[in-house]
């Protein structure tokens, strides 16, 4: 079993005046389905995890920004959507233990 992380994309830098702009979810979805159907992967489970924010730019993470604030003190998070999937196998191998 494996897994790949798929970030929510900036497709807009933010400036001084505005805030960045991200590709919609269905946008990062469409990219996870494009990557199964290529790849002809089992996807076993996708999940949402939100990650605090590492890295000290913005943009460290490329990916959908979320705030969360508390008194003097102000967290960002970050969503990525973590594909757990294992590699397909052709149609004429069988593991011994499924003759059973």
């Amino acid at each position: 079993m494996r897994f790949k992380d798929f970030r929510i994309e900036i497709i807009q830098e933010g400036g001084f005046l505005s805030k960045e702009e991200y590709e919609t979810i269905d946008e990062t979805l469409m990219n996870i389905n494009n990557w199964v159907e290529e790849n002809e992967y089992i996807v076993l489970n996708i999940e949402t995890l939100l990650f605090p924010g590492l890295e000290k730019s913005n943009l460290g993470t490329s990916s959908a920004k979320f705030k969360s604030s508390q008194m003097q003190h102000s967290h960002n998070f970050y969503q990525v959507f973590r594909a757990w999937y294992k590699e397909s196998r052709s149609d004429g191998y069988v593991k011994v233990n499924e003759l059973v």
